[in-house]
């Protein structure tokens, strides 16, 4: 579910540093060794064709990616989960996250869509120093945007939003924020930790009553977890799911959950005998004190039709028209009513704290495997020692339960890329 170029071949004995064959290259362009937070922080590019897409690795983690070639692709979001937080954008109320905090940066794929596309002023905390420089030197990140479109505070997240660490003073003062976006998840056990402290009572309050503007501001948050079959809407969701629902929604008036890791379409389609498919992958939560809707632009729907007309429903503007089908809608809580039955039974039955431990721990590691697998094969020298790539992936070079691919588009008159011309690319989520 995380990357899928097609037409990629190759072999599992690879040399990380670079590989090369017909159809395929991987090559290693710099690293950082003995970051603080992410041990090794590496830029590496595959090239298949006429496409080539850069990854940015947080140890041995997929934390960001962009298209190199072609150049019309460039400004487009690579990764579902990208596009689903980047859907931020368009979520009333109607703040449309004109003033935001970004907690965790990858490569600045959301930050930087943000401000190119919508004229928003993007703050953002980053703990690693590598990743930031990584992401300045070769994604194009602009650690601050002038004139004032944000600034980038290299701190722990949880520090600065308990007004501890180094920046806080400094985005405090900026504060509130129409919308707050985390993505802690770094592939390491501690961002699971992270992604748990961050849901407790009390920093959910903070966030909403220090950080977010009154009444109307958006929490959105990603968490890796397993949600269940298809069918459920997010029914039997793994515990972690329902008790940051539970969190979110003992605080915020309105909660909705989006399985980012999806085809799109709608699970209604799904036939009651089709055998039960884990489904592990991003999850998005959006949750503020006023309803919440995504509010697509016309221009993008018309792109959007147009590309699924054409036989190309992986466009990013056809994944966020398709982000409806994606609902966990049971898991849907709404102060006008409708509340789904996965968060009745969670209000009723509170979820155990080692069971929320204990799925955190198992959709990780999923995580790591299955992003594994899903990368081309001369990748995977660089998210695994060698030694473990071949019994982590069973000696496949083909992945399994992958999602299809996101098509490249040309891009559309608010420079973000829409329309297909049939080229396949990379699909999936940011870790």
């Amino acid at each position: 579910w995380l990357v899928v170029i097609a037409g990629a071949v190759g072999d599992d004995s690879a040399d990380a540093s670079t590989h090369t064959d017909e159809a395929e290259r991987v090559r290693l362009i710099d690293e950082v060794a003995h970051d603080g937070a992410c041990g090794t922080v590496r830029v590496a590019e595959h090239s298949s064709a006429d496409v080539a897409v850069r990854f940015l690795l947080c140890g041995t983690t997929s934390v960001g990616a962009a298209f190199v070639e072609p150049a019309y692709a460039r400004s487009q979001l690579v990764y579902n989960g990208m596009i689903y937080q980047y859907a931020l954008a368009f979520i009333a109320p109607p703040a449309r996250a004109q003033h935001v905090l970004c907690l965790g940066l990858g490569a600045g794929a959301v930050p930087s869509a943000l401000r190119a596309r919508h004229g928003a002023r993007v703050d953002v905390v980053e703990e690693s120093g590598g990743v930031l420089a990584m992401a300045s030197a070769y994604f194009g990140y602009k650690s601050r945007s002038e004139p004032d479109g944000g600034l980038t505070v290299l701190a722990d997240a949880l520090d600065v939003l308990r007004a501890t660490g180094a920046g806080a003073r400094v985005l405090g003062a900026r504060a509130p924020y129409d919308c707050v976006l985390a993505d802690l998840f770094d592939g390491g056990a501690a961002s699971v930790s992270n992604a748990r402290t961050l849901l407790s009572a009390e920093m959910l309050l903070t966030l909403r009553d220090r950080w977010l503007v009154h009444g109307t501001g958006v929490l959105a948050l990603n968490l890796i977890a397993d949600v269940g079959e298809a069918r459920t809407l997010g029914a039997d969701a793994d515990a972690s799911v329902r008790a940051a629902v539970s969190a979110l929604g003992g605080v915020f008036a309105n909660v909705r959950a989006f399985f980012a890791d999806g085809d799109g379409s709608a699970p209604q389609g799904v036939a009651d005998d089709e055998p039960a498919v884990t489904r592990v992958g991003n999850v998005i939560l959006f949750a503020s004190d006023s309803p919440l809707s995504l509010e697509l632009p016309p221009a993008l729907l018309a792109a959007a039709h147009a590309d699924v007309q054409s036989g190309a429903a992986h466009t990013e503007a056809a994944i966020l028209a398709g982000m409806g089908g994606a609902e966990l809608r049971a898991l849907r809580r709404s102060a006008e009513g409708g509340d789904g039955e996965g968060w009745a039974a969670t209000t009723r039955a509170p979820v155990d704290s080692h069971e929320v431990a204990e799925a955190a721990r198992i959709a990780h590691e999923s995580m790591v495997m299955t992003q594994l697998r899903s990368h081309p094969p001369a990748l995977r020298p660089f998210l695994l020692p060698a030694s473990a790539v071949a019994g982590a992936v069973g000696g496949r070079s083909e992945p399994d339960n992958v999602d299809g691919p996101v098509a490249v588009g040309k891009p559309d008159g608010d420079g973000s890329a829409h329309k297909s011309d049939g080229k396949c690319t990379p699909s999936g989520p940011d870790a």
